[in-house]
């Protein structure tokens, strides 16, 4: 059933490339593509050291690529592409193991890449003021598939090493956006929500042990762009 849902968002969001691919000569004034660079924050668990669900995730960096196809004057339909880049809090993470084993071992935690790799397809719809007036004002409400990528870590401490991998799971997403353009330029916000379910294998000493973890994984993006 999962499967189904991704495949249905990943043709609804081609097709909507399609269609403004196909109508670009006929209504080329109502159509733009932007580019995006900006900072992404990890929001609530995401982002927390002390909760349950701590995912000790530190601001990072995003890039998006959006079109926008208009329907009306005001209306439009927006799809997206976004990647969000969010290293590991190395330091808290060791101090919540020492503090939750109510030990001092010295616990090491090594991030062997670049950390949460969060990827993001997303289409929906939006609203625009005039397109006549020098200063446009937007919003937007989307849904879509994450693919995140979890850190693959080695914790090490006096006593053992332990590896961790886990899989690249998709799941169901949705998205807020508000923005300004002006001359061009594009000063924006977005919001991505999403829980991916990760497979976990933890090996120690060459005996693997397995386990689910299902974050809530929510970044806010705040982003600069170009209008073409």
């Amino acid at each position: 059933m999962k499967c189904s849902i991704y495949y249905f968002f990943l043709i609804l969001f081609s097709i909507s490339l399609f269609c403004s691919h196909s109508y670009a000569q006929e209504v080329s004034p109502f159509m733009h593509l932007s580019i995006f660079g900006g900072v992404a924050f990890p929001v609530g668990d995401f982002g927390s050291t002390t909760s349950t669900n701590a995912g000790f995730a530190r601001t990072g960096y995003s890039a998006m690529l959006q079109g926008d196809k208009n329907i009306t004057e005001a209306i439009y339909w927006t799809s997206s592409i976004s990647v969000a880049v969010n290293s590991i809090n190395n330091s808290a993470l060791e101090s919540s193991l020492d503090s939750s084993l109510g030990l001092k071992a010295g616990y090491k935690v090594t991030v062997n890449n670049r950390g949460y790799i969060s990827t993001l397809l997303m289409t929906g719809l939006g609203i625009e003021t005039s397109a006549s007036n020098p200063v446009q004002f937007y919003g937007s409400a989307q849904v879509g598939v994450l693919m995140s990528s979890f850190p693959t870590e080695t914790i090490s401490s006096k006593a053992y090493t332990a590896n961790i991998s886990t899989n690249t799971p998709f799941a169901f997403a949705y998205g807020f956006g508000a923005g300004v353009i002006y001359n061009s330029i594009n000063l924006g916000v977005r919001y991505f929500a999403g829980e991916p379910t990760y497979k976990m294998v933890t090996t120690v000493q060459s005996y693997p042990t397995s386990s689910v973890m299902q974050p809530h994984t929510k970044i806010l993006q705040l982003m600069i762009g170009y209008c073409f």
